[in-house]
């Protein structure tokens, strides 16, 4: 329960319209990791016996939850800035005092991820701010090639503030990254979802939840295709037509006619199923794509089986309902409308 409490303490969203919830949380989790990285180095001085790294290091540390308290205040802006600012000074003092061998310097790369994850700034404000960080970086080089540290660190003293710096940089970079790339990914699946119902509701009949006439072309199309190419069987399309539908409209009205409509669509579901395709190609007539001439005939011959002892009740009225088919074959050199045709042809034949 403690836990979960402080996480939603961490992750509490702003207040400030103008601010960014991510970049806020951001901010603290940064504040808080530093805050105890200062925390083991203050442990550290002491051991080495070094009090006035000792005191730098827990005013650091201070310094660090204020950064962290502010971001509560409705000052985002201004903890990323003091923060930003903040790291600059002690990375500074830190190498002036210990020397290259601390590692400290690699703190830039943390802040620079900062500068382009938090920052308000227009894009080329970061690159500017980064070129900076860089000419930055090279600059406190210089400085330690021709100054010696105030404290000079022992081989063992290198090695332990060296892990310790390792540790923390990679734990600030992983929790940028994390936070960022977390939302980018949200946002992605959102929009990978978007659209999948966008292309559930351009291939689909709202009505019958069928294809609609434009995904069945797409779907005979590519079914041409793999014909084509590994030599399948015949091909074969059937055009269905309802039998007297204005007759159900007229005496039952047109709601009727829509459940009439989605009766039958259930029945082709699951009479043909995975054997084949079905759309509503328009009113109450509807196209099945089934594979080969046979397979074709059979399941057309249950469907119509089917749907003779089948009734459709509306408002405690049964309405029967029947279905006229016209099968046809596909031509070697035909098209998909022609083929279509002679399908629609000898249903109303």
């Amino acid at each position: 329960m403690i836990h979960k409490k402080i996480g939603a303490f961490i992750f509490q969203d702003v207040q400030n319209p103008n601010e960014t919830k991510t970049t806020a949380v951001t901010l603290r989790l940064y504040a808080l990791i530093l805050s105890v990285y200062f925390l083991v180095l203050f442990c550290v001085c002491c051991f080495l016996r070094d009090v006035p790294s000792s005191l730098l290091t827990l005013i650091c540390s201070i310094l660090y939850v204020f950064a962290f308290r502010i971001t509560y205040l409705n000052h985002t802006h201004f903890a990323s800035i003091f923060s930003q600012l903040l790291t600059l000074l002690w990375i500074t003092v830190f190498i002036q005092r210990f020397g290259w061998d601390c590692g400290v310097q690699h703190f830039l790369f943390v802040l620079l991820v900062l500068n382009f994850a938090v920052s308000f700034h227009r894009i080329r404000t970061k690159i500017f701010v980064g070129i900076c960080t860089c000419a930055y970086r090279l600059l406190l080089y210089s400085y330690t090639r021709y100054h010696l540290p105030v404290f000079q660190l022992s081989t063992d003293s290198s090695i332990c503030i060296q892990t310790i710096d390792t540790l923390f940089i990679f734990a600030e970079l992983i929790t940028v990254m994390i936070i960022f790339t977390q939302n980018s990914q949200q946002m992605e699946h959102k929009l990978m979802r978007y659209n999948l119902e966008l292309e559930h509701i351009a291939s689909t009949d709202p009505l019958t939840g069928l294809f609609n006439r434009w995904q069945m072309y797409k779907r005979l199309e590519t079914c041409i295709s793999r014909y084509t190419q590994h030599k399948l069987q015949t091909l074969t399309v059937a055009m269905g037509d309802i039998d007297f539908f204005k007759h159900v409209n007229d005496t039952y009205g047109h709601d009727a006619g829509d459940e009439v409509l989605r009766t039958l669509s259930r029945l082709f579901c699951t009479v043909i199923g995975e054997k084949g395709e079905v759309c509503r190609w328009g009113g109450e007539e509807f196209l099945i794509h089934n594979g080969t001439h046979d397979s074709t005939h059979e399941v057309l011959e249950k469907l119509r089986r089917e749907i003779e002892n089948s009734e459709c009740i509306y408002k405690q009225q049964k309405i029967n309902i029947s279905l006229t088919i016209g099968v046809a074959q596909r031509n070697a050199d035909g098209d998909i409308e022609e083929w279509i045709k002679r399908a629609d042809d000898r249903l109303y034949y």
